[in-house]
């Protein structure tokens, strides 16, 4: 014998499936809902577009045919790229609404701030994909965004490995190269950078990773090792970014900097830092304005 009710319990049993039922046809409904509404709202900059280009076809006509126009339009294009990007394409998949770019600038400062400085003491026991899931964990529970399964977390986070670079960078890293050895610097991981390297087609002389040093940038340690690895003095070094921290710290250890501006790094928001410090050796508009003023021909 087993003992108890057995018409009970599979009474009770086939009540708990039909809830169950019921539940999962709500979640597919309202994932529906949350992927339509995203559809609507990505394509409806483009139906404006095209309706205002039927009703004003002068007005509209500089948006195709200048280069201020080709600009605007790269820019849109970025911005819709964030917006299906991360925590935001995920979260789209749950119907959930959010300001998902703060939400995103908020995950990279945290992860950022996070990693700056680490290894100061004993060598970093950790590296930045370690930083990126630690700091998912509490953007989920701050922003209340508990839906997220195990799956959309590991995918928000690996979003790191999959970035587009900048369209202006490949062909210009390729140009610089015939001339000057050109290393990544980065307090990026091993693994990180290759993959996005392989998904941009970017070729580098070398990657020197904080991971691989152990102690992490802005800590003067890590660009003095980057030196000594390249069997350079610092002087001979010019360290080419967008961030002025990085650069003031590379130029307090000796190397020369060249700040290139990116205004939309941060999205609509603007990066932390948006002047760029007078005392750089070189200051860009764009990686060709860089290739430019190192003398070559563009």
């Amino acid at each position: 014998e087993v003992g108890g009710n057995l018409a009970e319990t599979i009474e009770s049993l086939a009540t708990t499936l039909r809830r169950k039922s019921t539940m999962e046809g709500k979640i597919q409904s309202l994932t529906a809902q949350g992927k339509l509404q995203g559809i609507v709202m990505t394509g409806l900059p483009v139906l404006l577009g095209l309706l205002l280009n039927f009703l004003e076809p002068e007005s509209m006509e500089k948006l195709w045919t200048t280069g201020i126009g080709w600009t605007v339009l790269a820019v849109i294009i970025v911005m819709e790229m964030h917006f299906n990007s991360g925590p935001g394409r995920e979260g789209g998949r749950h119907g959930l609404e959010r300001d998902w770019p703060a939400i995103t600038n908020d995950y990279r400062a945290r992860s950022l701030n996070a990693i700056v400085n680490t290894g100061a003491k004993t060598p970093a026991a950790f590296n930045i994909d370690d930083v990126h899931r630690h700091k998912l964990g509490e953007i989920i529970s701050e922003y209340d965004l508990d839906a997220f399964t195990a799956k959309d977390r590991e995918a928000i986070w690996y979003r790191w490995h999959e970035l587009d670079c900048w369209p202006d960078f490949p062909t210009i890293l390729a140009k610089v190269r015939e001339k000057f050895v050109v290393a990544s610097f980065t307090i990026l991981s091993v693994s990180l950078i290759i993959d996005t390297a392989r998904r941009n087609g970017l070729s580098w002389d070398a990657v020197l990773s904080c991971e691989m040093i152990g102690k992490y940038k802005i800590l003067p340690e890590a660009y003095q090792r980057a030196a000594k690895w390249l069997a350079l003095e610092p002087g001979e070094i010019l360290m080419v970014a967008c961030h002025n921290f990085d650069l003031d710290a590379a130029r307090q250890v000796g190397f020369k900097s060249a700040l290139v501006r990116r205004p939309d790094e941060w999205g609509t928001a603007g990066p932390p830092d948006p002047t760029p410090g007078s005392h750089h050796d070189i200051i860009a508009d764009d990686f060709p304005g860089l290739a430019r003023q190192l003398g070559l021909r563009i």
